[in-house]
């Protein structure tokens, strides 16, 4: 494969030697077993080669063994700069508090590039002592550090952070507003709705409108089908699939007209079986009709989530309207049939 390629390539130097050959089996051992070779494992770390470093730490990452988390904060300071890079990737795959003083210091005191390294570690690694200096950092005067920052969030998924991201909603870079709306779709709170619904705007990015779509969707905002159905017209299909999935998920029978529309309209696949999937998500019956149309469409897909939004409107009084689906063409949409309401 690609990769596998390209991981030969980095290690042609060190596969060159016999010892070196000998090395990337032992850590390939390690790391199918999951295990540090009676601790050898870590005398890797202190090779003169930056590659065998490099892919010691890879390894211990992958492990994600806690106990291993101290061995690694040393090499936030090796220097190869390829091997602090992994080393910040390893201890967030690792995800032991241990590491957090170390990142903290970084997301304050570091380079550029490596707060966003840092903040990404945090963010999997969670917990109070991890979200105090993200929330900070999404102050920073880098949009990129402030984009991390809230997508680091966004893992941590804490709702003490809501304050914070709700503030960082109104960023001037899109890359932070849509990242740290985003973010709070990841917590529930009765704030969020109220406030991010008017970034459906059609002044807004696209890109902000379509994360505002989504995070009210998993919200269930009530207050927000209006914007939604308004969305349903715009010209970005990710915009449009978003707004839809959001209506599906909020429910309310205001939307099933202008879903239905859309349904049979819309020049997207894609969108059109988001429409359909929303139709039944919401499930009332005057979709019946339009969902009738939707099990002739020429994408399978859209037939295949006909034949479950059927179900979902109907019930069982659905299944005289899938004889069609059982002799479709395509074994998806005969599976989708067998599967709501068999032979």
């Amino acid at each position: 494969s690609a990769s596998s390629a390209m991981s030969a390539s980095r290690y042609a130097r060190v596969m060159s030697t016999e010892a070196g050959r000998d090395t990337l089996r032992n850590l390939a051992l390690w790391e199918d077993q999951r295990v540090t070779g009676d601790g050898r494992l870590f005398d890797y770390l202190r090779a003169e080669n930056p590659l065998v470093r490099l892919r010691t730490v890879e390894v211990i990452g992958r492990i994600q063994d806690p106990g291993d988390a101290s061995r690694l904060l040393p090499m936030l300071e090796d220097s190869d700069p390829r091997v602090v890079d992994e080393t910040f990737l390893a201890l967030g795959q690792i995800g032991s508090e241990v590491a957090v003083p170390a990142l903290v210091e970084v997301c304050k005191s570091g380079s550029e590039e490596h707060k966003v390294l840092a903040a990404e570690a945090l963010g999997k690694i969670g917990g109070a002592d991890a979200v105090e200096p993200l929330m900070t950092l999404l102050h920073d005067f880098h949009a990129s550090n402030r984009a991390a920052a809230a997508m680091a969030l966004a893992r941590a998924a804490d709702e003490s952070a809501v304050p914070a991201l709700l503030i960082a909603t109104e960023d001037p870079d899109p890359t932070v507003a849509w990242r740290a709306i985003y973010a709070l779709e990841k917590v529930e709170s009765d704030k969020v709705g109220g406030r991010i619904a008017k970034f459906l705007d059609d002044d807004r990015p696209t890109i902000v409108r379509t994360y505002t779509a989504r995070t009210l969707g998993k919200q269930k905002y009530n207050g927000a089908v209006d914007g939604l159905i308004a969305a349903l017209s715009a010209d970005d299909d990710a915009l449009v699939i978003n707004a839809a999935n959001a209506l599906g998920q909020i429910g309310k029978s205001k939307a099933v007209d202008a879903l239905a529309h859309l349904a049979v309209s819309h020049k997207s696949h894609h969108v059109r079986r988001a429409a359909v999937t929303a139709l039944g998500d919401i499930g009332h019956r005057k979709a019946k009709n339009v969902l009738m149309q939707t099990m002739l469409d020429t994408s399978a897909g859209v037939r295949v989530a006909s034949v479950h939004a059927i179900a979902a409107v109907m019930g069982s009084k659905g299944e005289m309207f899938i004889d069609q689906a059982r002799n479709d063409g395509s074994r998806y949409v005969r599976a989708a049939a067998l599967e709501a309401y068999g032979e």
